[in-house]
């Protein structure tokens, strides 16, 4: 006669070892959600600081086209995009081409990780026609 009988059901250590890897897997999708929304917090300021920066070429391009070169100039201003404050710096000097211009745009905010920033940087000719 047998004294043990094998019952349907599930052991102890089978329950724990289930909610040990459920709890595991969890963690890891925690930790992976993290990491992607402070990739996309990111992209967001890189892209803003993108966009103004390409909003000041084009300001100071379009002042060079309709005056011509002494028509800007070194400068800089800040700029308040959702509820972050960015600073824009550009610096205007001559171009190696005589008649030109090289115009640097840099723009800097600051993270919880620190400080950030970009620069593009471009040169300019008067348009044909109007004094340099």
């Amino acid at each position: 006669m047998n004294l043990y009988t094998r019952q349907a059901g599930l052991a102890l250590i089978e329950v724990v070892l289930a909610l040990a890897i459920m709890l595991g897997s969890a963690l890891v999708l925690m930790t992976l959600l993290e990491k992607n929304l402070n990739h996309l917090v990111h992209s967001r300021h890189h892209g803003i600081a993108m966009n103004l920066a390409n909003e000041q070429l084009e300001s100071l391009n379009f002042a060079v086209a309709s005056k011509g070169l002494n028509a800007i100039n070194t400068g800089n201003d800040s700029q308040s995009r959702n509820s972050h404050q960015y600073n824009r710096d550009w610096v205007v000097s001559e171009g190696t081409v005589p008649g030109s211009l090289i115009v640097t745009v840099t723009v800097s905010w600051v993270t919880e990780n620190g400080p950030k920033k970009i620069t593009l940087s471009t040169m300019m000719a008067g348009p044909a026609g109007l004094e340099l």
